[in-house]
Order: structure tokens, then C-alpha cells, then sequence
């Protein structure tokens, strides 16, 4: 009992001291850290297997991952060449849009005040949000237009 006791406490120690040098850890340094751990781990279940003597259930389930891991690596690769999920993580910048532009979006003249500006968009954007059967492409066009008036307006004043 007191062995067991032990044993969990120590346990708990190295799970603490890990999660805490990772929560500090740089990114450089936990890949490749984790990469050596995952290499430890494979050639660990690699000797196991070979010694309990079922090598060959190994070899089956490697080539049944390898098959898979290609598959991975393929949509890495394609993620990073359009920009996805494991692109740079910024979204696309916005096209350039001029000021008149964003006027004639939100139906308003030159001179009109913040006020104006959000009375408009919220106006519009009720008409077409994509949450009411609206075109995404048309409400990101709209916040845009309010953004880029209210930040001309910000530097007018300032």
C-alpha cells in the first residue's frame, strides 16, 4: 500500500515538472524534444515486440501507418501551399478599398459621422447576414466598408 502510495506521488511529481517545462518551454526546443520522445517511445515498443516475439504483427501495423502517414503529410503539404489550417494562421489581407467605395456600400455620403457610419452597417448587415440566408462575401464587403470609414474617420479627427 505504502508502495503504491509512493509510486502515484512520484507520478504526480513528473507530470507537474512536465507540464510545467512545457507551459515554458520555446517551440524549437519542445519539437524537438517531443520528436526524440516519439523516436524513444517506437524503438521502446520496437524491442518489446521483438523480444515477446510478435515482430511480424509490428511490421503489419507499421505499413498499415505508414499508408496513413503519407496521407498526413499530404495534407500538411496542401494546407501550407493554399494557406489553411497550417498556413501562416493570418487570414488573407483584406483588398484595398477606397473611401468612396465604402461609401457607395453603405449608401452614405462623404462626412458622415461614426454614428452614421453603424447605424448604417447595422441597417445592412441585418438584410444580409449570412446567418439569414445572406452571402458571407456580401457581409464581409459591408464590415469591411464600416471598418475602413470608421478608421478614416479616427484619423481625420486625430
Amino acid at each position: 500500500m505504502i508502495v503504491a502510495v509512493l509510486f502515484g506521488l512520484m507520478a504526480l511529481i513528473v507530470v507537474l515538472s512536465l507540464a510545467r517545462w512545457y507551459a515554458s518551454a520555446d517551440v524549437k526546443n519542445l519539437k524537438r524534444t517531443l520528436a526524440w520522445l516519439g523516436i524513444g517511445l517506437l524503438a521502446l515498443a520496437a524491442g518489446f515486440l521483438a523480444v515477446t516475439g510478435r515482430m511480424g504483427a509490428a511490421f503489419a501495423a507499421l505499413a498499415g501507418l505508414a499508408v496513413w502517414a503519407g496521407r498526413i503529410i499530404n495534407l500538411v503539404q496542401m494546407g501550407r501551399q493554399f494557406g489553411g489550417v497550417f498556413g501562416s494562421g493570418r487570414a488573407p489581407p483584406e483588398p484595398a478599398m477606397s473611401e468612396e467605395e465604402a461609401l457607395r456600400i453603405l449608401g452614405l455620403a462623404r462626412g458622415a459621422t461614426p454614428e452614421e457610419i453603424k447605424a448604417a452597417h447595422r441597417r445592412i448587415i441585418e438584410q444580409i447576414h449570412p446567418d439569414r440566408g445572406g452571402s458571407d462575401y456580401l457581409a464581409a464587403k459591408v464590415n469591411h466598408a464600416k471598418d475602413f470609414l470608421l478608421k478614416v474617420q479616427g484619423r481625420n479627427q486625430g
